[in-house]
């Protein structure tokens, strides 16, 4: 698969009406620009919509058109991502921060089971799921913007209120470069993926970025 840190799910649907040239490298045989457009498929994925920080939020559920693209290289087949999106996941990148940050602001999880936007198992898998991330997170300190997560540890005793505003200036979709490709880059991963790859099922992914 590829991501394309350059598109996120509101622009997702410029990608699906290119029918230009890509400019993306093969994750297998690293050609660039060798492609061509090889169908879609469905796939659903839960956004959030608003502030980070605002607790109070609202969910939508979308049901997504991906693009998949043919290599004329190497004959193989990718799925194109954009940047808030995981792989093998159904929650967005930023709902499952957001589930983070409903847990930091000592909301009952209870409420948000009523709301009917995530069940108490998966709230749980989403909260570990982000602090597994929390450390690599920590290491990288290339960027200005970064160096609130080197704080982290220590926020998170204070005030709620300014653990959520420092964690959406993190993730403020807005961001150049996107922290989700400074995480590619760095760990050679998707931010927040909990498939691993084996050699039985190996996982061939590149990115893309354009500004």
């Amino acid at each position: 698969m590829i991501i394309d840190f350059s598109h996120d799910v509101d622009t997702y649907h410029e990608l699906l009406a290119h029918y230009g040239k890509w400019s993306y490298t093969c994750p297998v045989c690293k050609s660039v620009g060798e492609w061509q457009r090889h169908g879609s498929y469905l796939r659903y994925l839960i956004v959030n919509e608003g502030n980070l920080y605002n607790i109070d939020y609202k969910w939508k559920t979308c049901h997504m058109k991906i693009l998949r693209l043919r290599c004329k290289s190497c004959q193989h087949t990718h799925a194109i991502l954009a940047k808030d999106m995981i792989p093998f996941t159904v929650y967005s990148i930023r709902s499952i921060v957001r589930i983070f940050c409903y847990k930091i602001s000592n909301q009952n999880i209870a409420e948000a089971e009523q709301r009917g936007w995530v069940s108490h198992q998966q709230f749980y898998r989403c909260v570990k799921c982000f602090e597994r991330a929390i450390a690599k997170l920590q290491e990288l300190n290339k960027w200005d913007t970064l160096v609130y997560l080197k704080k982290l540890p220590e926020v998170l005793k204070q005030q709620w209120q300014n653990n959520l505003k420092i964690i959406a200036t993190l993730f403020d979709i807005r961001q150049h470069p996107p922290l989700e490709l400074s995480f590619f880059e760095q760990y050679n991963c998707p931010l927040l993926m909990q498939r691993i790859t084996t050699n039985e099922y190996p996982l061939f992914i590149a990115s893309f970025y354009e500004e």
